[in-house]
């Protein structure tokens, strides 16, 4: 399933939980599905995600909570529920063999992904090499300081916040809302996660992550439906 945590206000607070239970059926927990050329793990453009998988000639390493999407539609699911915008900075955890990766980038997005594994970091660097909008990380994301990495994102908010409020006086447009209020409102600088969790952790990186909403405005993980049900 997938569960979206998000919130309407500029930032601040923790984030809400939102459950939206989408069926997903196309995920691999181990057999890559066959064969599969090298080269087509290096190539992103025109590959499937079931032959991205097979590509990377991975098994799924169960005491890492490793599960792979090869559902397309699945994925396209969660970049549209995040409402990925060009520009925007995504937190991805647990990126594995690309799929998501891949159409986040195609969405526009500048990246940040934590792998913990070290086949899966390498074969990350390889078949985006060259890519300018995608920074991978080997690390245990538990371990991982995402309060450093986002550092930047969450005192460009704080400013930009203060900034509005300082304002004061601003123009109104003729609803009674400000005009600087009105233009900050649809972009307010906070990133997103976008992510197809580890089964083994998501009750940690929740509660690491929906604390911090003065960092994210947006949050889609996707786990097993009876991990979401006991949320």
């Amino acid at each position: 399933v997938m569960l979206a945590a998000s919130r309407t206000v500029r930032s601040g607070d923790a984030l809400e939980l939102v459950m939206e239970l989408f069926p997903t059926q196309g995920s691999s927990g181990g057999d890559s599905g066959g064969g599969g050329d090298d080269d087509a793990f290096k190539g992103a453009g025109g590959v499937s995600p079931q032959q991205r998988v097979a590509a990377a000639k991975h098994e799924a390493r169960r005491w890492l909570g490793q599960h792979f999407l090869i559902d397309h539609g699945v994925i396209l699911d969660a970049v549209q529920a995040a409402g990925v915008q060009p520009g925007d900075r995504i937190l991805e955890i647990g990126p594995g063999t690309g799929n998501l990766t891949v159409e986040l980038l195609r969405a526009g997005a500048s990246i940040t992904a934590v792998e913990k594994d070290r086949s899966l970091a390498d074969k990350l660097q390889e078949q985006f090499e060259g890519e300018g909008n995608l920074e991978v990380f080997e690390a245990d994301f538990l371990k991982w300081n995402v309060v450093e990495s986002f550092r930047d994102v969450t005192e460009a908010v704080a400013a930009t916040a203060a900034a509005v409020e300082g304002g004061g006086g601003g123009a109104s447009n003729g609803d009674g809302v400000d005009d600087a209020v009105a233009v900050a409102a649809p972009r307010d600088g906070r990133a997103k996660v976008v992510a197809n969790i580890p089964y083994n952790i998501t009750t940690d990186i929740l509660k690491t992550l929906l604390p911090m909403g003065d960092t994210f405005s947006n949050m889609v993980f996707m786990f097993q439906e009876e991990v979401a049900q006991r949320l």
